[in-house]
């Protein structure tokens, strides 16, 4: 049998033999979901022994997977999460009831799956990992698994799931290359997890993305609840003990809630939530509002307006669009209006640069950009050639080779607050250079409900 360090290397080997396949055009990504149903199929995986909750979504759909595996786990369920990316382990992608994935298990899993693997032509990685987490949860006898998207949702890996509801949170720009150049053709690919009649929730929508989720619930008979037009929020100023929020449920009800992340677009996540547990209520689960109080607060999800005492004050942020980082700021403003920011800034080649530096110009004094360990990354040079160009001063800035050299110039400045953003590959080093183990996305103790 594969020793763990084995396993990832077979899976990660996948990587690599990718850089050889054919180019597949947009309409033969339809592949990727043959490919992990052929895998699993293989396995005796499918049909799933258990039932699968789906999240789609540009903003919010880790936050959201992470919060209604907590309220979950508190109404006494046994539950998988599977997520991505992983920050700085492999095994956070694969959790149960919030412990991470233990590492012989999954040797064991892969050795079995290695055979497989090799007699399926254009094996992606995301494909086997895909397949790995869901044979992960059959193993450990999951009542229930949460299952967040890749990227897209259409031709996602994911999408081999027959799910029990389909969650859609916040859709915007990210991934343009993969999913399109407009709002309508990304919110097409992440219409494509709605299956016939299954249920599905979705955030409040710009006009083109909610017309075509409501096209495509009406099209398969799927019922839609869409918050913001059947039910509504009103979020609570942000404090740094959590965001609360007032909710007017379908039934015109009013409730209270409050989750222990941080920022005002926690809100939004939050509503979200609720009505999905409402929609697996309706299908018969037994999930109690002591659950949900209980689980929104003990989630946890790193790397999300993460919050670290000290001098200066430290954010570790994994905002990598210009959505994100237009929240991340705004949050920034407005728990810390007084506070001087000094932001350490890195991010991938393909990401909107220009668009997120904009949203720090009004309240960072100093950005200290640079670059981790990815073949995609920009690098500091490139990125100060952008900041430039929007106006952010020569004297501003400060170019570091590593996240690591960043970090140890950014808190020898005299400032009171170091935000820590603009990737996820940067703020998984960031948690590593800091001492900061991967830790589960919950809290909870996995004590059952009343």
């Amino acid at each position: 049998m594969l020793t763990y360090p084995q396993a990832i290397d077979v899976l990660n080997a996948l990587i690599e033999q990718s850089r050889f396949y054919p180019i597949e055009q947009k309409t033969a990504r339809a592949n990727t979901v043959q490919r992990t149903s052929q895998l699993l199929t293989a396995l005796d995986i499918m049909p799933f022994s258990y039932p699968i909750i789906h999240v789609t979504g540009t903003k919010g759909k880790g936050s959201v997977s992470a919060m209604i595996t907590a309220i979950l786990q508190a109404a006494g369920y046994r539950v998988g999460l599977y997520t991505s990316p992983h920050l700085q382990d492999f095994r956070e992608r694969i959790q149960v009831n919030g412990e991470l994935a233990n590492p012989d298990l999954v040797a064991a899993l892969v050795s079995q799956m290695q055979p497989i693997m090799n007699t399926i032509a254009h094996l992606r990685w995301f494909e086997a990992v895909t397949a790995l987490a869901l044979s992960y949860f059959q193993h450990e006898s999951v009542d229930v698994a949460v299952v967040e998207v890749g990227v897209g949702g259409r031709y996602d890996a994911t999408n081999v799931v027959q799910p029990i509801l389909s969650i859609i949170t916040s859709i915007s720009y990210d991934h343009i290359s993969v999913l399109g150049e407009t709002l309508t053709e990304i919110a097409t690919e992440k219409a494509g997890i709605i299956k016939p009649n299954i249920p599905v929730v979705s955030a409040p929508q710009p006009r083109e993305a909610s017309l075509i989720i409501e096209h495509r619930a009406q099209q398969v008979n799927a019922p839609l609840h869409m918050v913001g037009r059947d039910s509504y929020y009103f979020p609570a100023y942000p404090s740094l003990s959590g965001q609360a929020v007032e909710i007017i449920n379908a039934n015109g009800r009013t409730e209270q809630y409050k989750t222990a992340l941080i920022g005002k677009h926690q809100a939004i996540n939050t509503a979200v939530v609720v009505a999905a547990v409402q929609q697996l209520n309706k299908l018969g689960w037994k999930i109690a509002p002591e659950s949900i109080d209980r689980g929104l607060a003990n989630v946890r999800w790193p790397a999300r307006f993460e919050l670290l005492e000290g001098d200066p004050l430290l954010v570790i942020d994994a905002a990598h669009n210009q959505s994100s980082a237009g929240w991340l700021a705004k949050t920034l403003t407005q728990l810390f209006p007084e506070h001087t920011l000094t932001l350490v800034f890195g991010a991938m080649s393909d990401k909107d640069v220009e668009g997120m530096l904009k949203k720090f110009i009004d309240k960072a004094q100093h950005f200290v950009l640079t670059q981790a360990r990815s073949g995609r990354a920009m690098s500091p040079e490139q990125l100060q050639t952008i900041a430039l160009s929007i106006g952010i001063a020569e004297q501003q800035i400060t170019l570091a080779e590593s996240v690591e050299a960043a970090i140890t110039f950014a808190k020898q400045r005299q400032t009171q607050l170091l935000c820590i953003c603009g990737s996820l590959y940067v703020v998984g080093e960031a948690r590593d250079v800091l001492g900061l183990s991967p830790a589960p996305l919950l809290a909870y103790s996995g004590q059952q409900a009343e």
